[in-house]
């Protein structure tokens, strides 16, 4: 669970994807699902500035380490 620079907006992961959510009311914003489970999530600095909204939004996650370890194809 992040906040962004200015408190604008929430952002919580789970396990497939990300919530996007208005701190004040809890209100979802955007909901982004992923085919792997996410980590973690930062908003970026881009989301709110003097030109306006752009959604921008870093995750982290995905196939676990053990997982690809395991593969057999992908190094």
């Amino acid at each position: 669970m992040n906040f962004s620079k200015r408190y604008e907006f929430l952002i919580i992961t789970w396990f497939e994807g990300y919530k996007l959510l208005d701190p004040l009311t809890l209100d979802v914003i955007d909901i982004y699902k992923t085919q792997y489970p996410m980590n973690c999530a930062q908003i970026s600095p881009l989301m709110t500035g003097e030109q306006g909204m752009k959604p921008h939004v870093l995750m982290g996650g995905g196939i676990q380490a053990r997982d690809i370890a395991l593969a057999k194809e992908g190094g």
